[in-house]
């Protein structure tokens, strides 16, 4: 989880300076990966690679922009610590308006979308809010 904070945190910050790519030198965990992956499918992203940059092991990030020329992430948020547990219930996740934006929670089945939770008809730990 410390390291998808990181992740969270690079990619925050690079969307204030309107970077079109980023390398982050950080771990490629299975759960950093998983979390690409949804912003990948979601379209945040344009895509992703783990890859070495001065010798150096870390992933590579391409974001999109809208026609304005503005990062498609609005605003992302790492949620979820070992501290402070956000669970979600799937009733909770039902009542979730539609504008409140994208909800990535850990789950039984990996990191999944608060959409998918709601197919797979399961809550869990809330990660991340992106808008």
């Amino acid at each position: 989880m410390i390291l998808l904070n990181e992740l969270i945190t690079a990619i925050r910050l690079s969307k204030k300076s309107s970077i079109k790519k980023v390398f982050v030198k950080i771990a490629p965990s299975k759960y950093c990966q998983e979390f690409l992956q949804i912003l990948l499918k979601e379209g945040f992203i344009k895509g992703f690679q783990i890859c070495k940059k001065d010798n150096v092991l870390g992933i590579s990030i391409e974001f999109r922009f809208d026609e304005n020329g503005k990062n498609i992430i609005r605003n992302i948020n790492f949620v979820g610590s070992n501290l402070l547990a956000t669970n979600v219930s799937i009733q909770a996740l039902w009542k979730k308006q539609k504008g409140e934006g994208l909800f990535i929670l850990s789950t039984s089945k990996g990191l999944i979308t608060d959409q998918q939770a709601r197919l797979y008809n399961c809550g869990g730990k809330l990660i991340s809010i992106i808008v």
